[in-house]
């Protein structure tokens, strides 16, 4: 008798473990991760269909968390503000410039280079930030804060000083000549002419490296998630399936 009641006492043992681990797991893999994310900027944001290198790197990445990613689309300037709301826990494409708490901030996950771009036809000479305030300038939004003092100081003395959501316009404005120049990542840069049929961009427009690289994080509610996202980012960055990403979106 007290040998089936001790059989049956480490049989439910086993079954609670079993319960337990895989209830866990399951729990894990169903919960969802919300993230605000800047409007539409491909090849790294597309919203249409939720693609892009970023969306797609951070599901991947936390999928390795046992998260499941749902990306909520605010205006790039906003972004920052959203951790006033309940229920978002991360904030994508952002750095030490606009969270200060670095211990929300992750590693480094995706990084923008930024140029000036004029017709080659213009034969302009720009290699300083400073000499763009000679110029009429059309730029992504918030860029007057996101690249720096000297450029912010630029854009106040430029002729003409415009920000554009749709990044697409840009370009049209300058082909339309209505600006000199655009302050533009140049990987945007390239998927916006290539929509637009252009595709000898050497010979139609010349690409000024006056800005560094801009990296981005991404900002954590909590921080005891930056530790998981930078475990599983390292493993991701080394993967196929990073390289698979890299290749898609033509970021080489």
């Amino acid at each position: 008798m007290f040998h089936l009641q001790l059989i049956k006492l480490l049989f439910f043992r086993v079954l609670l473990f079993i319960y337990l681990t895989t209830g866990s797991f399951v729990s894990m893999a169903e919960e969802t991760f919300y993230l605000a994310v800047g409007l539409s900027r491909p090849p790294y944001v597309i919203q249409e269909n939720n693609k892009g290198y970023e969306i797609e790197l951070m599901t991947q990445v936390l999928a390795k968390m046992n998260r499941t990613a749902s990306f909520i689309y605010v205006p790039y300037g906003r972004s920052p503000q959203m951790f006033d709301l309940k229920g978002i826990d991360a904030i994508m494409t952002t750095n030490k410039s606009v969270v200060k708490d670095e211990t929300m901030l992750s590693d480094v996950y995706v990084t923008y280079q930024n140029v000036a771009v004029t017709l080659r036809v213009d034969n302009l000479k720009i290699n300083d930030i400073s000499e763009l305030k000679n110029y009429t300038l059309a730029s992504f939004q918030n860029a007057d804060n996101v690249l720096g003092e000297e450029f912010k100081k630029a854009t106040e003395l430029s002729p003409l000083f415009m920000e554009v959501a749709n990044q697409e316009r840009q370009i049209t404005l300058l082909l339309k000549r209505r600006v000199d120049s655009l302050i533009i990542d140049k990987n945007i840069f390239k998927y916006y002419a290539n929509a637009l049929g252009l595709t000898d961009l050497e010979s139609t427009f010349t690409f000024h490296y006056v800005f560094p690289k801009t990296h981005y994080r991404v900002a954590f509610r909590y921080p005891k998630d930056v530790v998981s996202f930078n475990k599983a980012l390292a493993e991701f960055s080394e993967s196929v399936e990073h390289n698979r990403l890299i290749d898609k979106y033509s970021l080489r």
